[in-house]
């Protein structure tokens, strides 16, 4: 019996069938049981749990909301078909059908998914009296021999953009199933005449783009994408037009998006998002949600999806909402019982608008720090403030990894890691702030979040804790406290020492071993640097010391300490600077400074620490470090996309040189891809001997480290 399956997708569909008859009895509780699973398979990310078990029970147990005074009217042009996704237009609406199109001049075809023809774009006019004429294919050449869908205007309705099999000068695009996908199209009118048709830049014909549509200012494009980085299904995610083009997109959230599949947006022009979605909790089958914006100083949040209830939504699908200015009147589709086809186009009418959304909840906090054993307040002390659990990366450790760019190279990046809470580095794992002399710090917060605190101090043990506002549904105050407890004072003198790579730029150099000799002892302890390149000593005064540095593949470096007669007051920090063996540095170097700065779209971010031999593409074992902080800073912002370049130097043909770095590219590639990073996601490039960084060209007399210079490796921010 299905209802006894421990498959959780039998479950699932199971349920919602019964929900679809009314059974909501036997439906909650095989809903709650998938829940169940869900939250038991630690296979799913932190934050991206599955609950579409327990949102659809709630909405068995509760019900949804309902509308008043509303008057539906089913469109009486709808056809015994599809018809779907209306949107206004000069003289009528446009909507998306896949009834018989006669104009069509080529072959008949039919969907071998629906043994039905594909849909097209059509028009249907209004008269004065504001009786719908006769549909028309909406243009000739918009309309493909494969699917169009639905469409979006710009403001002065010459442009329009819109959902199509991915065609390109007739020719289809397939994945590796043989399967064309769903792209984003734009065209615009000129003279009368739709032309310079043009794809969205990020169609791919892996995953799926669909369902445009524009912001009331057209600054924004909303659609639904299954792009990697999303929640599960097809996700709502968003595209700013700046610059001349449309930036990366970026995924709209939990407060929006689930396990399930959110689609068909239509943003009003009161900036509230209106989509449809089946992992919310509804009537059954997919209902109409909708969402506010909300702005913080730097960000913007969504707040939680809400049902627009009935007589929008049955338990039936209910989708492509849209309506006038003040909600007095709109459209949306519903394959309801009663209607004439397969999927309907209904108005609605309401004298008095639709019910608004209630003010967002905003939560604000007061997050103070205090010393464990005293209950006195700690100013100063660094709190990060995130949605995900410190050292979820990857790394296993307090740290986030970071891009610094280097001072005077506009766009140009190194990949280093900072300490989680150190600075101003938000990079995507959260926020930082410093208590102020009372020990606080104030923030907002919103509804059903986890948040993760993790506060440092010196002289203290980093201290981590966590709030939750699951069930805040009303805007309050509250306080959270976080206590540290304060390290012993050492009976020593506690030096910092931190090794450097003297050659590129005084980047810190983890894996390093320090070795430290007690000179009166001549007891000898060694140790290895941290991901920043640093070691921390406790040494007895009244003794001499000498630390040395050591790495593979460059000259060590010492340091004297004499301590016998004059021990330092305060903490001493020990650099030790490292070169390659040779001694020489590359021609060209100056040491940089650097700040925080988050990822930048078009970034072009060197792998300082990714050394390649001779002759060689293997990746050499002391790049493991910088390779592992790459994949971490993947697994942080899971939507993005890298293209890695490599670079040989002048020695060989060019031809060789090409194959190598192509070879050292992929071999970078793979290394990623064998820390979990998706394939989709990476893309290896060679230059060979085209971008030499000196003047170590053929015949030209270098030293080994001007050609390890060349012999590089670098990402591109896609």
């Amino acid at each position: 019996m299905v209802d006894r399956s421990d498959k959780p997708e039998f479950l699932l569909r199971y349920a919602e069938c019964l929900q679809s008859i009314g059974d909501c009895t036997k439906a909650s509780r095989l809903f709650l049981r998938y829940d169940a699973l869900m939250l038991a398979d630690t296979t799913q990310p932190e934050g991206r749990v599955d609950r579409r078990g327990l949102y659809q029970a709630q909405a068995c147990a509760n019900g949804i909301p309902a509308q008043t005074n509303v008057v539906l009217t089913n469109a009486s042009f709808n056809s015994d078909r599809l018809d779907f996704s209306p949107i206004p237009v000069e003289g009528g609406l446009l909507f998306v059908s896949n009834r018989p199109n006669e104009q069509k001049t080529y072959r008949k075809r039919v969907d071998a998914w629906t043994n039905e023809d594909f849909n097209d774009l059509w028009f249907v006019p209004i008269d004065n009296s504001g009786g719908w004429g006769e549909p028309e294919p909406f243009s000739g050449r918009l309309n493909s021999r494969l699917h169009e869908g639905p469409a979006t205007f710009n403001g002065g309705k010459d442009v329009i953009y819109f959902t199509r099999n991915l065609i390109y000068k007739g020719k289809q695009a397939k994945d590796k199933n043989g399967t064309t996908s769903l792209g984003i199209f734009t065209a615009r009118l000129v003279d009368g005449t739709w032309t310079n048709l043009q794809p969205f830049p990020f169609n791919n014909e892996n995953k799926i783009y669909c369902h445009p549509t524009l912001s009331a200012d057209g600054r924004y494009l909303y659609f639904a994408s299954d792009r990697p980085g999303g929640f599960g299904g097809l996700d709502i995610w968003v595209s700013e037009f700046k610059n001349g083009r449309w930036a990366k997109p970026t995924n709209l959230g939990a407060e929006v998006n689930t396990a399930g599949n959110e689609n068909f947006p239509f943003v009003h022009s009161d900036g509230t998002l209106y989509f449809a979605s089946n992992g919310w909790g509804g009537a059954g089958g997919i209902d109409i949600f909708r969402s506010q914006a909300v702005l913080f100083p730097d960000s913007i949040a969504w707040t939680a999806a809400q049902n627009l209830g009935k007589p929008f939504n049955s338990s039936a699908d209910d989708f492509s909402f849209s309506a006038n200015a003040d909600y007095t009147a709109g459209y949306f589709t519903s394959n309801r019982e009663g209607g004439r086809g397969q999927d309907d186009i209904y108005l609605f009418k309401t004298p008095e608008g639709l019910k608004p959304l209630p003010p967002p909840v905003i939560i604000e906090s007061n997050l103070f720090v205090f010393d464990q054993a005293t209950n006195d307040r700690i100013p100063g002390a660094v709190v990060t403030v995130s949605t995900t659990k410190p050292g979820q990366a990857g790394n296993g450790q307090d740290q986030v990894v970071a891009l610094r760019p280097v001072e005077g190279s506009p766009n140009m990046y190194y990949l280093t890691t900072t300490s989680l809470g150190g600075g101003t580095d938000n990079g995507g794992q959260g926020n930082s702030f410093t208590t102020d002399e009372n020990g606080q710090v104030g923030f907002q917060m919103l509804p059903n979040q986890t948040y993760y605190f993790t506060a440092k101090k010196d002289g203290y043990q980093i201290a981590e804790s966590q709030f939750s506002t699951l069930g805040m549904m009303q805007s309050q105050k509250v306080e959270h406290g976080i206590p540290m407890t304060a390290l012993p004072k050492p009976n020593c003198t506690a030096i910092k020492a931190t090794v450097v790579n003297g050659t590129y730029n005084k980047q810190p150099m983890p894996g390093a071993k320090v070795a430290v000799f007690n000179r009166c002892t001549g007891e000898r302890l060694e140790l290895l640097t941290d991901a920043f390149g640093r070691v921390d000593l406790c040494v007895s005064c009244k003794c001499d010391y000498d630390v040395m540095a050591e790495k593979d593949g460059f000259a060590p470096a010492t340091r004297f300490l004499a301590y016998a007669k004059d021990c330092p007051k305060e903490n001493e920090n020990v650099e030790l600077s490292l070169t390659i063996s040779d001694k020489t540095a590359p021609s060209g170097l100056t040491p940089g400074k650097f700040r925080d700065e988050t990822i930048k779209e078009g970034a072009v971010v060197e792998l300082v620490n990714v050394f390649y031999d001779y002759d060689q593409s293997t990746i050499r074992p002391d790049a493991s470090l910088d390779l592992d902080r790459l994949a971490a800073l993947m697994q942080r912002y899971p939507d993005m996309e890298i293209e890695m370049f490599s670079h040989t130097d002048c020695r060989g043909s060019n031809t060789y040189n090409q194959t190598l770095s192509q070879a050292r590219a992929q071999s970078v590639v793979n290394y990623l891809v064998s820390k979990g990073v998706s394939p989709n996601r990476l893309t290896a490039r060679g230059y060979g001997e085209t971008r030499l960084r000196n003047g170590c060209r053929d015949n030209v007399n270098c030293s080994e480290a001007d050609h390890q210079f060349n012999r590089r490796t670098e990402f591109l921010v896609k």
